[in-house]
């Protein structure tokens, strides 16, 4: 895929006000962030172009993969903070999952990260904070911690285990500070 200045200057704009319109509705996630992000994709991806569709067809759909991308991270960052939060009050699941939270919260969460034990902490810092699918974890888990976990299934309830340690040690940290 060859792209002289005039086609990349018009498929920037293009992608600017693709994400622009897509990003007013999650304003938590940059829009700068996202066309750098997509041009990222776009170069690395340039060879899987085969020309079955029109250039600009392409790019948009990078670009939306990639706001959409941005935007499950946001999400699921504040979701495990709020459901944390929830459970540290007693009290059911807010309706909003992108509630703000109160920054003292936010240091008692540290605080509960820091006492997990390494696999533990690692394990939801990936889920989390990396966004990355259970698929795309177990090589690391294993290669990092041994064959303690071997499937997906077995990921995924060490990944519960560990959420609930952290909301164990979530309501003395929360005390503390």
């Amino acid at each position: 895929m060859e792209l002289d200045a005039h086609t990349i200057d018009t498929l920037s704009r293009r992608i600017v006000a693709f994400i622009h319109r897509h990003a007013l509705s999650t304003p938590d996630v940059a829009l700068e962030d996202i066309v750098q992000a997509t041009w990222l994709r776009i170069l690395d991806g340039r060879a899987r172009f085969e020309g079955r569709s029109r250039l600009d067809t392409f790019v948009l759909g990078v670009a939306y993969n990639v706001w959409r991308d941005a935007r499950r991270k946001s999400f699921h960052r504040a979701r495990l903070t709020a459901e944390l939060v929830a459970e540290e009050a007693g009290a059911p699941m807010s309706s909003d999952p992108l509630a703000t939270v109160d920054p003292s919260a936010r240091a008692s969460a540290a605080v509960a990260m820091a006492g997990l034990g390494e696999r533990d902490r690692w394990l939801i810092e990936a889920r989390v904070f990396e966004d990355q699918t259970y698929a795309e974890i177990l090589p690391r888990y294993r290669e990092r911690f041994g064959a303690a976990v071997s499937t997906e299934p077995g990921l995924r309830t060490a990944y519960f285990v560990a959420r609930r340690r952290l909301a164990e040690r979530w309501a003395p940290a929360a005390a503390s500070c």
